[in-house]
């Protein structure tokens, strides 16, 4: 399968067949971005969530984005500029990935421990 970049999408709406899928770029940090996909019936709300990432560069979220919109578009969805009505849940998901980013905070600093002192 060849991917297809728009590096100009930062949120996408596709429907077909009355299923709707919004596709978000969400900033979690000043340099982390996440992508937010959520999956519904075109009248109501999300059934299904799922967040993609974290990136460090929005450029690499934003290709993400577009290449998993083409390939829904390759796949018979309809990539016709529509109003996103689930940015608040697309927010609410970014929130909760932050929230547990901050629970379990990774330290990359390096610290040698049982190094033997050197005899003199």
């Amino acid at each position: 399968m060849k991917l297809v970049y728009d590096g100009a999408v930062a949120e996408s709406v596709l429907i077909r067949s009355g299923k709707r899928i919004e596709l978000h770029v969400c900033e979690l940090d000043e340099e982390l971005f996440v992508l937010v996909m959520l999956v519904g019936r075109d009248d109501s709300m999300p059934t299904s969530i799922h967040s993609q990432g974290p990136y460090h560069d929005k450029n690499q979220a934003k290709a993400a984005l577009s290449a998993i919109r083409w390939a829904l578009t390759v796949d018979g969805y309809d990539g016709e500029k529509r109003t996103s009505i689930w940015s608040l849940h697309a927010r609410r998901e970014a929130r909760e990935n932050q929230h547990r980013r901050s629970l379990y905070v990774v330290d990359t600093s390096f610290v040698p421990l049982g190094v033997p002192p050197e005899d003199e």
